[in-house]
């Protein structure tokens, strides 16, 4: 195979071309590598608003065909899909060098999550207070800003039928010896929201 004509995603940095974003003329010889570090991550934290807002869709729509209990079944059957998330899994490793099966490399892996990226919908952080424990906890998330306020028995369905699925099969796909406990999930307590958390999961090794 030949040279791809596509050299967007060439890594060569040419130390002349720096763009802060892309309000300048149209660039035909475009290179990601163009941009900035502020730039990149800017288009980085964009990804989670992009994949967000197809999600909701394809969710509006399975809603309007099959009811919330179908969109429930289906968000289960994908995020809760083994073979999904390893392929998810194999692309941050790929991309971002994570390597490793132990509990540093899952809280890696939440890092980079593009589903989960801070900013405008989402506020969390990772906190290893050994190496083999993990605080994960979201301090601000969509669902919660949506359906708190709005229909908190519709906001505890969503996050039980999505959230634990979710990240207990992430946790296992990095080493089935990795326990998944939740510490906090809505619906939220007053003292949850007090200390601004909308949930929190804590990962260790089973006992042996």
């Amino acid at each position: 195979m030949g040279k791809s004509r596509d050299i967007r995603g060439e890594l060569k940095v040419d130390p002349n071309v720096e763009l802060k974003d892309y309000s300048g003329p149209f660039k035909p010889d475009l290179k990601f590598t163009d941009f900035s570090r502020e730039a990149l991550a800017k288009m980085y934290l964009h990804t989670c608003e992009y994949l967000l807002l197809v999600m909701e869709y394809y969710q509006a729509w399975v809603v309007g065909k099959l009811g919330m209990e179908g969109m429930h079944e289906m968000m289960k059957a994908v995020w809760g899909n083994e073979e999904f998330i390893k392929k998810l899994m194999a692309s941050k490793k790929e991309y971002m060098g994570i390597s490793g099966n132990d509990i540093e490399a899952l809280a890696k892996d939440f890092q980079m999550d593009a589903t989960a990226l801070p900013d405008k919908l989402y506020e969390c952080t990772h906190v290893m207070p050994s190496k083999d424990r993990l605080i994960y906890t979201f301090h601000r998330c969509r669902g919660v800003d949506v359906l708190e306020q709005v229909d908190e028995e519709l906001l505890r369905k969503m996050c039980h039928a999505t959230c634990p699925p979710a990240i207990t099969a992430n946790a296992l796909a990095y080493n089935p010896n990795i326990e998944t406990k939740i510490l906090k999930i809505p619906p939220r307590t007053q003292k949850m929201k007090d200390d601004g958390i909308c949930c929190q999961w804590e990962f260790t090794y089973k006992s042996k």
